[in-house]
């Protein structure tokens, strides 16, 4: 006999507080940026963390036995839909360790405010269509839906026809909409860039330009859609976290590298390590 996937949820913890329950449905979305500029990662430097992202949250639909619909997308001067609204647990949504090096080679432009823009917007609207489709005594009960989305961006927008102000009112409004918004900042300062684009700063991180930093900075988002889409709240990149991503050296030199300047740490080029291999 199976399990209701909301029983454990019933329970409370020792203070006595009732676990939240489980989302009926969640939608969790990338969109990450293959200009020519992520060449500073290295040719695949940024596939494995996209490839481990995946894997991350289909686990947990399948382990958790939840509904999630991934999708992910990729841009330089074009936006490609890579995956779109597929359910974790079916066939149509396997990504391969090869599909994520196709798809994240380095080329071209930096389209970010459209791509970005639209696919907001996707989320959003996947989700209202999902609802809208429920029994009318289902959508009495408000049943609780979970939007998750993360954006892995090196450059500033240099094609496209929508403006910064045009992207930072999209955040806005899909963060009142409920969406969970993350900002991945690589080779800048991820928390200045990202308030500058609507998001929160404790949802934004700075990612150094190694292929080990990427992997950590995604590794950690993962890490947070997959636990706000099974229902946390209140996630948040920790320090450790943004340490793992972008460390900041060590120095006696007041005002040096690594000195916070303004309230904000600045960054210093580490050496570059090997990138690693994908397995297939």
């Amino acid at each position: 006999m199976c399990a209701l996937s909301s029983l454990s949820h019933v329970k409370r913890e020792k203070s006595g507080k009732r676990v939240s329950a489980p989302p009926l449905v969640s939608w969790c979305s990338f969109t990450g940026d293959r200009s020519g500029s992520m060449g500073s990662y290295g040719l695949h430097g940024a596939a494995e963390p996209l490839y481990l992202w995946y894997t991350e949250q289909a686990k947990a639909a399948h382990e958790e036995n939840r509904k999630v619909y991934i999708s992910v997308t990729t841009f330089d001067d074009e936006m490609e839909k890579r995956l779109e609204n597929v359910d974790a647990k079916t066939a149509e949504a396997n990504l391969s360790a090869q599909q994520a090096r196709d798809w994240m080679t380095p080329r071209g432009c930096t389209k970010l405010y459209d791509t970005a823009i639209a696919s907001l917007a996707a989320v959003r609207s996947y989700a209202r269509e999902y609802v809208e489709a429920l029994p009318k005594e289902v959508r009495a009960l408000n049943p609780r839906v979970v939007k998750v989305w993360a954006l892995m961006t090196d450059g500033y927008n240099n094609a496209g026809q929508m403006t910064k102000e045009d992207f930072k009112r999209a955040v806005e409004l899909a963060r009142k909409d409920g969406v969970e918004c993350f900002f991945l900042a690589a080779n800048c300062d991820g928390v200045a860039r990202g308030v500058e684009y609507g998001f929160d700063a404790q949802h934004s991180l700075t990612v150094a330009d190694t292929p080990n930093e990427m992997r950590s900075a995604m590794c950690a988002t993962s890490s947070l859609m997959r636990a706000t889409s099974s229902g946390e709240t209140n996630v948040r990149f920790s320090q450790a976290m943004r340490q793992s991503s972008a460390p900041i050296p060590h120095t006696t030199d007041r005002g040096g590298a690594g000195q916070k300047q303004g309230g904000l740490p600045t960054l210093r080029r580490a050496p570059r390590r090997p990138n690693r291999i994908l397995r297939a």
